[in-house]
């Protein structure tokens, strides 16, 4: 009953501390999704749900399709990232990140969802 509770209350938007999809890598091209794997390995090893779409649609597909699953983040990876060793991340909640954004280092990234995740925080917006 509780989980029905939660559910209509949060309407599929679950808080990141609460939420089964919490984080959707999604790779530009081909020839980062090694890197994308790299990413979504230090994640995981962080403790958080990830996710890698490697599928054949397009990149506005894989963006899409990520936030109809309700992703908390969407870290999207190209040769710039792998480069830098960073993500470029587009939150749910913070609709200003829905363009192309600062990339930000994965440790930092990473920091910054631990203090989301301790806050016990209803939004899903980083600092």
């Amino acid at each position: 009953r509780m989980i029905a509770i939660l559910t209509e209350n949060f309407a599929g938007k679950w808080p990141l501390w609460l939420s089964p999809r919490q984080v959707m890598v999604v790779p530009v091209t081909g020839v980062v999704y090694e890197y994308a794997e790299k990413v979504k390995q230090q994640l995981h090893e962080a403790g958080y749900f990830v996710d890698v779409d490697v599928s054949a649609d397009t990149l506005n597909k894989k963006i899409r399709n990520a936030e109809i699953a309700q992703y908390n983040f969407i870290c999207v990876v190209g040769a710039q990232e792998m480069e830098e060793g960073s993500v470029n991340v587009r939150c749910r909640d913070d609709v200003g990140t829905k363009a192309k954004g600062q990339t930000v280092p994965v440790t930092a990234f990473v920091q910054q969802m631990d203090v989301l995740k301790n806050a016990k925080s209803l939004e899903s917006k980083l600092a």
